[in-house]
């Protein structure tokens, strides 16, 4: 008989092979790529960011009007923890944006592999927040567009109940250890919601990060802020690229049919 586990596997094998079976697009921009939106499903999408083999597993709520992440300090390889409920996320982190009024949302899949972002567009520019899951940290990409050029600046407000700010570009948990990091050019003060950060681009689209390590001490915070995040981004990207060239092809024949069985894997692996 098969176990619940088996059958995770068997559906991620099936799930990677429809993905590489699939047009690989562009990594880096949501243009071209279908948006979800409420046609299609409810306002608040839920999407797991993680290593290919990891146990670190962190919840992505595309949330009205920012992301929510959610995740545990328990390692998911502790199984007695999870029985015990201990692996139910019991931190979080909101990032939200300061969108200008008429600015319209959509939620992207980019390519095929598990970035998820949300796009916001304006008369005067575009503003997108992507999460994906690091060695060693979750990765959200801030990239700032200005449409016609002219010097444009959004607020992006960070806020938890796990964390406080300190000094600027950091919140720290209460045992000092570094909860989130903001790596790149903007502007920081401080927020009653939490610490907001100023985003400004103008005839070039500008990106700042933001880094939320699995665990590191408070001593790590001036190496955090200073890694290439865009390195690891794309590392982190190329793994996932790995996992999927070796995904085998696994074929349905009728369309419809197939079209149904992928959108209910990936409602199991990813989560709803």
């Amino acid at each position: 008989m098969c176990t619940r586990q088996t059958l995770t596997v068997i559906f991620a094998v099936v799930l990677l092979a429809s993905l590489a079976a699939r047009t690989v697009r562009g990594i880096g921009t949501p243009q071209g790529n279908p948006s979800v939106t409420r046609a299609f499903a409810v306002s608040k999408q839920r999407f797991t960011l993680g290593m290919p083999e990891g146990s670190r597993k962190t919840l992505v709520d595309l949330w009205e009007p920012g992301l929510v992440l959610r995740w545990t300090t328990r390692s998911l390889l502790d199984v007695d923890a999870l029985k015990a409920g201990a692996g139910q996320p019991n931190e979080q982190l909101r990032i939200v944006p300061r969108i200008p009024p008429h600015w319209r949302r959509a939620y992207h899949r980019i390519g095929n592999v598990p970035i998820l972002a949300m796009e916001y567009q304006g008369v005067r520019g575009r503003l997108f927040l992507e999460a994906l899951g690091g060695a060693g940290a979750d990765i959200v990409k801030i990239v700032l567009r200005s449409t016609d050029g002219e010097p444009l600046g959004i607020g992006i407000v960070l806020q938890s109940p796990n964390a406080s700010r300190n000094e600027d570009f950091v919140l720290l948990r209460e045992d000092k250890s570094l909860f989130c990091a903001v790596a790149g050019e903007c502007t920081c003060r401080h927020s009653s919601a939490g610490m907001e950060i100023t985003v400004s681009a103008g005839k070039d689209p500008h990106t700042v990060w933001i880094a939320i390590p699995h665990r590191a001490p408070v001593k790590d915070i001036a190496a955090y802020r200073a890694r290439n995040w865009a390195d690891a981004w794309g590392r982190a990207v190329e793994a996932w690229r790995q996992v999927l060239a070796r995904a085998v092809r696994f074929s349905i024949a009728d369309a419809k049919v197939a079209d149904a069985y992928y959108s209910c894997l990936e409602q199991i692996l990813f989560g709803q």
